[in-house]
């Protein structure tokens, strides 16, 4: 798979959590909140594996640097940073009470890259 197949289902990926979050916020029902905390992780893994491919793709053509530096490679880490930061508070807190902002943050990152 290619970067951008895989940055492009995370970006999916993120706005499935985001629906998640928003039921379980919106109807306290605590399953969806849960899956909104494992779909989130689920696109993390998956925005870091676009990440990885991006920069392996870049040492195939002979450049080889980390990608960060242009906007698109800037918003799709600023969306893996979001994600990643985000679940690291859950698990420190024991709350999902801001995971509708923070993925939806994510989200629109990865949408305006794209």
């Amino acid at each position: 798979m290619d970067s951008a197949l895989l940055l492009s289902i995370a970006t999916f990926v993120y706005g499935l959590a985001v629906v998640c979050y928003m039921a379980g916020f919106s109807f306290k029902f605590k399953p969806a909140e849960k899956a909104g905390t494992l779909v989130t992780a689920a696109a993390v893994l998956l925005n870091l594996s676009g990440i990885i491919a991006r920069w392996i793709e870049s040492h195939r053509l002979g450049i080889g640097h980390a990608p960060l530096t242009n906007l698109y490679e800037s918003l799709v880490f600023f969306a893996f940073a979001i994600g990643a930061i985000y679940l690291l508070m859950e698990f420190r807190f024991k709350t999902r009470a801001f995971g509708t902002i923070a993925v939806l943050l994510a989200f629109i990152a990865l949408a305006y890259a794209s």
